[in-house]
């Protein structure tokens, strides 16, 4: 809302045509904002109208007033005058052609000529200046003064006792002419200026023409009051910024102010920024004027990740590998990358793994890593030796051994023998595990003959085969039954008779030749008078016997004890025949009395 604005909107209401647009003026109006477009500004609010304003000789008294002023806390008075003019309040400063000036005056009680401004270059007089005004207390009007006091002069109907804002606006230093506004009104268009041959500003003179005047000003604006003007970006476009990864930090633009000259642009953008992103600068000057310039931020990683190992060492097993050690890359933006893989784990075979890495905008490096399994290590048998296997005959198969393997867990042995293995052989037990590493183990196969021969010694039998681990039994050949207790390695029986050892040994079992053992003499034979004859035979012989034997049981006997024959004697004198039996020593047993038969 300008000022023209405002006061016409305020005007309506009759309370005060003028003090009204006066106060709301002050919302434009500070002092130090009009100063930034301001070749000179004055609003006397230090409370001293010095050192800027020099005092003349005509003014009896002068002073800032806090008790009649139009904004603020302080206004300019001064009383006294003369008709010379020029003699009260003056103040100098740099020549400038404005486009607009402005001031307050009052228009006091009296019917006096006061409250003049006087605006002009060099040599300043009433005659020879740009703008010439003052309040005339007797016609009640504000008079601004042309070429002379006749026509074209203009009066602006005023009534005492109140401040009036008066604006020249739109000054044309070239057709010299002006226009009037008051209490923001347009009152007068293209007034001419005091003196045509003036061609700038540099002087200010404030006093009163009679003598008894007192005059008032406040506000006095040396360019324009009220800048409505954005700043000017000084590039047309701003260049795109680009990075791959961040922007930290944002030069600022700059643009030209009407008023406040160089304005430096704001942004309210959160930095680092990270991602494509249009920054909005903002100019504005110290009236609030606004301007915006848009900047492209332009965020495009396109560096791919950097192994931080030129080469990765070979990762080797000898069975597998269940796990892998991420190797790591450095970026550009996003810093430490750790790879990823797609293999499938546990690893058991040679593979080439390939790392990936990837940043946070999809840029993408590989690198290869390779998994060697090699399995160089032989198994190792469970048993550091192998036990012999005897045995007396043959060996027909064999149990395999087993060892234990780094990679393969349990390995069973294999062997190349033939069986059965009926001699003794040295086996060998082959461990081979599925990467072709072999252990071997040896195996002793002992096949020995059970000797189970007895020696007779006198009563008592001795076995000859005193072996560890051998077992033996005794047993009676009559009724090849076993003689319970009788398990040493000698026995000597109670009673006369055929005896024979039944001996173990590593699994096996053999019986000894029946081995007689009596307790009666040949005298005792020959008592008895049994004869056997032809003796070796050949298959048939005789026996005689006493009568008192006819009916007694007799038995055929081989050498290890077992029947072979029996009977019952029929006569005292008997034929009997070997039958179905092969050549060899043979017992007769009639009762108690045994007799030794060799069938060749």
């Amino acid at each position: 809302m300008n000022t023209l604005q405002t006061f016409r909107k305020l005007s309506t209401n009759s309370f005060s045509l003028v003090a009204l647009p006066i106060l709301t003026y002050l919302f434009f109006a500070s002092g130090s904002l009009l100063s930034q477009c301001s070749h000179f500004y004055d609003d006397f609010e230090s409370g001293a109208y010095s050192p800027t304003w020099s005092v003349g000789s005509s003014l009896d008294s002068y002073d800032v007033s806090t008790t009649n002023v139009p904004q603020g806390s302080y206004s300019l008075t001064g009383t006294g005058g003369d008709e010379n003019h020029l003699r009260g309040f003056s103040t100098t400063f740099a020549a400038a052609t404005p486009s607009e000036v402005s001031w307050y005056i009052y228009t006091s009680n009296t019917n006096q000529r006061e409250s003049y401004t006087v605006m002009g270059n060099s040599s300043v007089s009433a005659t020879n200046c740009v703008f010439f005004s003052y309040w005339h207390g007797d016609e009640n009007n504000i008079k601004f003064i042309n070429s002379s006091f006749g026509s074209p002069n203009f009066d602006y109907p005023a009534t005492s006792g109140n401040w009036y804002f008066i604006e020249l606006k739109n000054i044309d230093w070239t057709a010299k002419t002006f226009d009037i506004y008051i209490n923001g009104t347009l009152e007068s268009s293209d007034f001419p200026f005091r003196s045509s041959s003036q061609n700038a500003i540099s002087e200010v003179h404030l006093y009163n023409f009679d003598i008894n005047g007192t005059g008032y000003w406040d506000q006095i604006t040396i360019g324009e009051a009220n800048d409505t003007q954005a700043p000017v970006a000084d590039a047309a476009s701003l260049s795109d910024i680009n990075d791959e990864c961040e922007v930290t930090s944002l030069t600022a633009p700059t643009a030209t102010d009407n008023c406040d000259g160089a304005i430096t642009g704001t942004h309210s953008a959160t930095l680092p920024i990270t991602s494509n992103t249009t920054v909005t600068w903002t100019y504005e000057d110290a009236s609030g004027n606004t301007a915006t310039q848009t900047q492209n931020v332009v965020i495009d990683d396109m560096t791919n990740p950097v192994a931080d190992v030129t080469t990765l060492p070979d990762v080797t097993n000898e069975c597998e590998v269940t796990s892998l050690t991420a190797p790591t890359a450095t970026d550009n933006c996003d810093g430490a990358i750790t790879g990823t893989h797609s293999a499938t784990l546990p690893i058991t075979s040679n593979t080439t793994v390939t790392w990936t890495y990837e940043d946070a905008s999809g840029d993408t490096a590989t690198q290869t890593q390779n998994v060697v399994i090699e399995d160089v290590t032989a198994p190792v048998a469970d048993v550091a030796t192998l036990s012999d296997i005897n045995d007396a005959r043959e060996v027909t198969s064999l149990t395999a051994p087993t060892a234990t393997d780094n990679c393969d867990g349990a390995i069973t042995g294999t062997h190349s023998a033939t069986l059965p293995i009926t001699s003794n052989t040295t086996v060998t037990w082959t461990y081979e595990d599925a990467s072709g590493n072999t252990a071997t183990q040896t195996q002793e196969i002992i096949i020995e003959e059970i000797d189970a021969s007895v020696t007779v010694d006198e009563s008592t039998l001795i076995a000859n085969n005193t072996n560890t681990g051998v077992n033996y039994q005794w047993i009676d050949c009559s009724s090849n039954a076993i003689i319970s207790g009788e398990t040493s390695a000698s026995f000597t029986p109670d009673e006369g008779g055929f005896y024979a050892l039944f001996i173990t040994q590593n699994g096996c079992s053999k019986t000894s030749e029946c081995e007689e053992i009596s307790f009666v003499s040949l005298d005792i034979y020959e008592q008895n008078e049994m004869k056997l004859y032809p003796n070796p035979t050949s298959g048939k012989f005789t026996i005689e016997t006493e009568t008192n034997a006819i009916g007694s049981m007799y038995q055929i006997l081989d050498a290890q004890g077992r029947l072979v024959q029996k009977g019952v004697l029929t006569s005292d004198k008997m034929q009997l025949e070997l039958k179905n039996t092969e050549k060899g020593v043979y017992y007769l047993k009639i009762n108690q009395l045994v007799k030794k038969i060799v069938f060749d």
